[in-house]
């Protein structure tokens, strides 16, 4: 009976056919496009096929596909959130690439099992099987009935010290940001929204909190009219434009669009810097640098600024975000040197400007930022590829030391530290084990064997830095 699986690749950059081929070793592969301009691969072996379908973020039905692959995840855990599921979830919101896959006639005992090991190791990706959540190597990341295991996902290196400059910013206004809180997105996963479309929302931004601010509703309806954009509002935008009498509280909300309106404008190189999360944006600059310029040349010359710049701001607001609603729920007034309102817009856009979750304008909407459960240890276990697979581990109680990257760090650390040292060593163990699919030794597994031809080298130091502009990592040996 044909077996049917996913694998789901966080990675940007398209993996080439040219790879794919590779890793299907002993087989005839042979490329084609389906009906509708699909990719797809037929790997042949002789007692075995593989039809392989390769789909992307930038096919028109991806992200819908996403959206209903993020709901089937909430249903595995029951709908019961916590720290674990978060980061499980946001790694799956973050999918760039899919591999769907058939197996004909189904699971052999070492050709289908090893390719499909390989593919998703080589993509940085998690698999999708017999509806369960896998890591490469097959163990159970995420099952029915809120099953969980120790299978892990991948965190960037890039995304970890984006998150250490977050929390050294966060610190010079003291505050201490817990290591819990998970990475964001990475530069080998990110992916902007088209600048033309940036320049848009910034003068529908505008026209909104224009009249949010109490502009007259046919002078603002004009304004879009004669810039030929009153089919780029959202429906929300559309809905609150065209009532002649808003309701106050609404427009009291909307007039906080300035914001969002300030933060595209920076993304668009209009400004050097956002400025403090406490210090509102100058509103009425804003408007003065979109009227600057005819509608026309606004848009078609826009361009956006160096694409770590806007990671690092959305890392530090993420993160300023959490301790601004960490503040609300604990009932205490926010801390100095952190605008909620500001904070909010300005999450809330640069969420929008890197396709948070695949949604699109005004259903954009915040990271969750609810306090992570327990107390886990992450250990590193690096690769060639410059990331770092991070594994799940204890939920250890408040009161227990953490240790970054057992074993050093071992002296007078005492029972939980020894502890967390047999768990390291478990944890080692089972990276070289495996159990469960795929069935493949340990010395087959690539990323154990020195110089392999399976371990890609991701040379980003080369990639440019524009966000329009991408170097594909796949480099062929």
């Amino acid at each position: 009976m044909p077996e049917n699986l996913a694998i789901y690749s966080t990675v940007a950059d398209l993996m080439p056919g040219e790879i794919i081929a590779q890793l299907a070793e002993g087989a005839i592969c042979t490329p084609r496009k389906g009906e509708e301009g699909e990719q797809w691969y037929d790997l042949a072996w002789p007692d075995l096929t593989i039809k392989l379908r390769h789909s992307h973020y930038q096919e028109p039905d991806f992200a819908e596909h996403i959206r209903g692959f993020l709901n089937y995840v909430l249903s595995l855990a029951e709908g019961q959130m916590d720290g674990r599921l978060w980061e499980i979830y946001y790694a799956a919101s973050k999918a760039r690439q899919c591999f769907g896959i058939t197996i004909e006639p189904g699971w052999d005992e070492q050709i289908a099992p090893k390719f499909v090991a390989a593919l998703a190791e080589t993509a940085c990706g998690f698999v999708f099987v017999g509806g369960m959540l896998t890591d490469p190597w097959g163990r159970l990341i995420l099952g029915p009935d809120n099953e969980r295991g120790e299978g892990v996902t991948y965190s960037f290196d890039s995304a970890k010290a984006r998150r250490e400059r977050s929390g050294g910013r966060l610190a010079m206004l003291g505050l201490a940001t817990p290591n819990s809180l998970p990475t964001t997105v990475a530069d080998e996963e990110a992916i902007f929204a088209a600048p033309d479309e940036v320049a848009r929302r910034a003068v529908c931004l505008m026209a909104v909190a224009m009249r949010a601010e109490g502009i007259e509703q046919t002078k603002v309806a004009k304004f879009l009219e004669q810039r030929g954009l009153v089919k780029a509002l959202s429906p929300d935008e559309k809905a609150f434009l065209n009532q002649a009498r808003p309701d106050p509280a609404e427009m009291s909300k909307l007039t906080w669009r300035y914001e969002a309106l300030w933060t595209l404008l920076w993304a668009l190189g209009h400004l050097d810097s956002l400025g403090p999360p406490g210090a509102q944006g100058d509103a009425r600059r804003s408007i003065k640098i979109v009227n600057a310029a005819p509608a026309d040349p606004f848009v078609k010359r826009a361009t956006l600024r160096d694409a770590t710049e806007i990671l690092d701001e959305l890392d530090f607001y993420y993160r300023a975000h959490w301790h601004a609603v960490n503040a609300r729920q604990a009932g205490l007034a926010c801390y100095e040197g952190l605008d909620p309102d500001v904070i909010l817009e300005r999450h809330y856009a640069l969420n929008w400007l890197t396709s948070y979750m695949y949604q699109t304008r005004s259903g954009t909407t915040c990271t969750p930022t609810r306090r992570v459960v327990g107390n886990a240890l992450a250990w590193r276990f690096r690769t060639r590829w410059n990331c770092t697979w991070v594994a799940a581990a204890l939920e250890s109680s408040s009161r227990a030391s953490r240790c970054a990257c057992p074993p050093f760090g071992l002296a007078n650390r005492g029972l939980p530290c020894l502890l967390e040292f047999r768990f390291w060593l478990q944890s080692w163990f089972w990276f070289c084990r495996r159990p469960g699919w795929p069935p493949v030794s340990s010395k087959e597994r690539p990323s154990m064997r020195k110089g392999s031809r399976l371990c890609w080298v991701w040379d980003w130091t080369k990639r440019p830095s524009s966000p329009g502009s991408r170097r594909a990592p796949w480099p062929l040996r």
